[in-house]
């Protein structure tokens, strides 16, 4: 509300067995300047804070939170005339570690560049907005679709359905949640429609 009567603070989302949680740094005024290694250690130790929280939660209730499969990023931004712009170069040193269960050796958990890609839910994204990892996996997912449909001896019809039900299914799971230009689209698709086009020659 205008008047700061209520404060809602949003941690993170979740959905199944995958969690994401975030903060960012709050010091007061005069005490450090953006970007800086003070600002930057303030916000490591509230994440840790709040991730070692959970990861307690999750134990005593009969839960894990799966340290291996668990990575974290700093995003750090750069103002120039007033308009913030990720900075995605040098990156500052940090590193985040966790206990687990009844453990108390610490486990330094993995710290991915902002631009590098991860998978949640089957779509590849990067905090960057980089679409190069999600490409990648779309162009594979093609070229193997290619490969198998241009060593069967499926007729016509048959490669145009499995064109229809199997290929472009994989294809468009994962695009409404990311941003491709029509020429990346065209290079992804374009080796199995050129499978499907000389099959189609073929009989």
């Amino acid at each position: 509300m205008v008047n700061n009567s209520v404060t809602i603070n949003h941690a993170g989302d979740a959905f199944v067995d995958d969690s994401q949680i975030g903060c960012t740094a709050e010091l007061p005024n005069g005490h450090s300047t953006p970007g800086s290694i003070g600002e930057m250690r303030a916000v490591v130790r509230k994440l840790k804070h709040m991730v070692q929280s959970w990861e307690c939660l999750l134990f005593i209730t009969d839960g894990a939170l799966n340290l291996q499969k668990s990575f974290w990023i700093l995003l750090t931004w750069q103002w120039r005339k007033g308009i913030a712009r990720l900075s995605t170069t040098s990156q500052k040193p940090a590193h985040l570690s966790l206990t687990a269960g009844y453990g108390r050796e610490p486990i330094q958990i993995p710290r991915l560049d902002p631009s590098e890609g991860f998978r949640t839910l089957g779509v590849f994204i990067s905090p960057s907005g980089s679409t190069k990892l999600a490409q990648a996996k779309l162009k594979l997912i093609s070229v193997e679709y290619a490969t198998v449909l241009t060593g069967s001896r499926l007729n016509c019809s048959a490669s145009l359905w499995s064109y229809l039900l199997y290929l472009i299914t994989k294809l468009t799971y994962s695009t409404p949640a990311l941003t491709l230009m029509e020429q990346e689209c065209h290079e992804i698709q374009s080796p199995s429609v050129l499978a499907g086009w000389i099959l189609s020659t073929l009989f």
